[in-house]
Order: structure tokens, then sequence, then C-alpha cells
């Protein structure tokens, strides 16, 4: 790892350092001296892990509101959570750093701190940290290129390029929608009348007696509906919903797509323009092909953990 991206990424996993693993759970749901903002599969973060997290950002140009505080504190707190599943997951998978390595990342990262004419204890201080949290950071970034090494491999990657090669030849679409919203803790029924209602749209649409715009307009819960529902050009991966941008890309001009889930509730698509790329080839985009493949391993990874997690959630709303 180069020693710009290594202390750049050691910043990165500071910010999101999981502070409170040892600490004690009362029944009452504090500890000793602290309330618990949340458990994940029984282990706890602490609202104190959360402001110290906040304090490090240094104090806002503007004093925050109330409502201001609770969305950082919130914002912070997934991702402790994101970085508390990943940390039982390591565990759980045995995957394990000599020593010695997490010696090689502190000694490089001292490097880069002498050349700017600054010393361990002076990063240790700016970020709020000791050396053994530094050191915590250092080897789950070493556990996640672990992962990464066995987990990315050219077998892997050529289909991956095949499959998404719009998105390596930087071909876009400009795709507008219409959405109902359904949270994905709804109830069946309430699932199934928010897939009927957009039905029933997609029919009207069909048959000619609205058209697109006109029906989001009157329809979508989406901000883009003033617009016709028109969500501009996006590219194959990672602006959109993966299947809305899969299901984007399948359709021809003027298309109205199938019903389509996603985790924001229940869509119908149309594809107004198409813009070509340039073409791309495997062995030139290897680098971007791996890259986006790292990415979407993590997000996946991420997802599938929170999916079957127990995680509680007691963050104070005031």
């Amino acid at each position: 790892m180069k020693k710009g991206n290594y202390r750049t990424l050691i910043g990165l996993m500071l910010f999101v350092l999981f502070l409170g693993s040892n600490t004690e759970i009362s029944k009452a749901g504090e500890t000793k001296n602290n309330k618990v903002a949340a458990k994940v599969n029984g282990e706890i973060i602490l609202l104190e892990d959360i402001d110290s997290i906040l304090k490090q950002r240094g104090p806002s140009l503007v004093p925050l509101t109330q409502s201001q505080l609770i969305l950082d504190r919130r914002q912070t707190l997934e991702l402790l959570i994101t970085e508390c599943l990943v940390r039982q997951y390591f565990k759980e998978a045995k995957i394990t750093v000599p020593k010695s390595e997490v010696d090689k990342g502190m000694i490089e990262l001292i490097g880069s701190l002498k050349q700017e004419g600054k010393t361990l204890e002076d990063y240790l201080k700016e970020n709020n940290q000791t050396e053994s949290q530094l050191r915590a950071t250092i080897y789950q970034l070493l556990q996640m290129s672990q992962f990464m090494k066995t987990s990315v491999t050219e077998e892997k990657l050529k289909p991956y390029y095949e499959q998404n090669k719009d998105f390596f030849d930087k071909t876009t679409v400009q795709v507008s929608h219409i959405v109902i919203r359904v949270a994905q803790n709804a109830k069946p029924e309430e699932k199934q009348n928010a897939y009927d209602r957009l039905k029933k749209i997609r029919e009207e649409i069909i048959n000619k007696k609205k058209d697109f715009a006109s029906a989001a307009k009157e329809y979508s819960q989406c901000p883009s509906a003033p617009n016709g529902g028109d969500l501009g050009f996006i590219s194959r991966k990672f602006q959109v919903d993966e299947s809305i941008a899969k299901t984007a890309f399948s359709l021809n001009i003027g298309e109205i797509s199938d019903i389509v889930e996603s985790e924001f509730g229940y869509h119908i698509l149309m594809v107004t323009e198409k813009k070509a790329g340039r073409p791309s080839n495997f062995e030139k985009s290897l680098a971007d092909v791996k890259d986006s493949f790292e990415v979407e391993l993590k997000q996946n990874l991420i997802h599938q953990l929170r999916s079957r997690a127990k995680i509680e959630i007691f963050l104070p709303e005031k």
C-alpha cells in the first residue's frame, strides 16, 4: 500500500473507530457511567463514543440546532454500527494479522508524519486517539486488505467486467421514474397495496390514458415528480439503486419497465435518451474494474451483515 493512501485510509478508519467494545452493560440499558446508544449482536456502542467522534470534527461554524445534532448522532452511529459488524465478521471468519504487520503500518505512518514535521504524539492529539486505538485501526485495515486479496481474483473480475461493460465504457442513460414509497419493514398488505397502486398507474400509461411525465407529476412520491420523474443521466453503477440501474440499462428508449422494487419502494422506469461511451477492454480497464469490484464487494458484505444482525437502537431523541 502506498504511503499517501495508507495514511488517508487510516484517517478514514479513525473516524469510524469503535471505542466502547469492552464496556459493561447494566440491566437498565446503561453502563456504570454512560448511556448505551445501540447494541450490535449484543455488543454495545455508547453515546459517549458517538459524541467523541463528533468532537474530533471540531466546533461547527454555525451552532447546530437540536434536530441537526440528533441527525449527526444518528449518522455517526450508523458508521459505528457498520464498523462493529465488519470487525465481528473478521473475528468470526478468523481473519488475523501478525503484530509485525501492524508494526510496519505504524512505522510507515510515523515516517509520513516526519516528512510533515509532525510526531506520532501530534497525530494522536489531533485525532483525539490513543496509540492502542490507532493500532486497532491499522489492524482492521490490514484485515480488510487480507479479505480483499482472497476475494478479488481475475476469475471473478473478468465476468464482472462483462456484466458491467456499460459502466466501464462510460455509457449513460437518461431515465425517468414513478415511485410509490413503502418502508422495507412495512406489513405485507401495505406492500401489496403500494404494488397494486403502481400497477394501475402503469396500465394507464401503457393504455395511453396518461403519458409518463403527466403520471409522474400526479402520482410519483419523489422530488423528481414536478419534472416528470426525470432523474437525469445515470451511469450503470453507484448512482442509483442497483435494481433501478440494471433495469434502466436493459430498456429501449421509450419502453416502460415492469415494476421494480428498491429499498425505497416500487418503481416503474422509462429511458428517454442514451449516450454511448467509448468502447473499453478488460486489460486496459483492469485497475478500474478491480476498484469497482472491491467497492461493491464491501457494500454487499455490509448489506449481508446488517440483514442478519440483531441491531437495537437506544439513541435518545433529545
